[in-house]
C-alpha cells in the first residue's frame, strides 16, 4: 500500500494509526524511516547479521517504510530494499510513504527501471490477492 503526496498531509500519522490497530490486534509490526533502515541495514552488513534482519523484515506480519525515496541511496542499498519488498510479495502487508510520486523516484532510486519495479512488487498484492484472504 502507498501513501503519496506532500509534506504534512498526514501519510505518517496514517501508517501509524494502522501499525497501531495492527498490533493490537496481535500482529508482529515493524516500522522505519527509510534512513534508520538504511541505518540498521549498514550495521547489519558490517556486522554480519544481514540475514538475520532480511528474515526479520520479510517474516513481520506488517512492515511500514516511512519517507521512501526522501533522499538518495546507492545500489546496495537498493538491491537490499528489493530483496525486502520481493521476500513480502503476496505473503504479508507493507506500506510505503513518500512525498513524491513513483514518476519521481527516478532521481533517488537508482537501477534501470528507477524504482518501478518497487511497484510492483509491493503494489500488485494488495489488489489482487485480496480476495483469497
Amino acid at each position: 500500500m502507498f501513501f503519496l503526496s506532500p509534506t504534512g498531509t498526514g501519510k505518517t500519522h496514517l501508517a501509524k494509526a494502522i501499525a497501531h490497530a495492527a498490533c493490537r490486534r496481535t500482529y508482529s509490526v515493524a516500522f522505519y524511516s527509510l534512513h534508520w533502515l538504511l541505518v540498521e541495514f549498514t550495521a547489519a552488513d558490517l556486522g554480519n547479521r544481514l540475514n538475520a534482519l532480511i528474515k526479520k523484515l520479510v517474516s513481520v506480519d506488517l512492515l511500514v517504510i516511512d519517507d521512501f525515496a526522501f533522499a538518495s541511496f546507492d545500489q546496495h542499498a537498493a538491491e537490499f530494499l528489493y530483496t525486502i519488498v520481493d521476500g513480502r510479495y503476496a505473503k504479508r502487508s507493507i506500506i510505503i510513504t513518500s512525498n513524491r510520486s513513483v514518476t519521481d523516484w527516478g532521481g533517488t532510486v537508482p537501477g534501470p527501471d528507477n524504482g518501478k519495479r518497487y511497484t510492483r512488487s509491493a503494489g500488485t498484492p494488495v489488489a489482487s490477492n485480496r480476495h483469497k484472504r
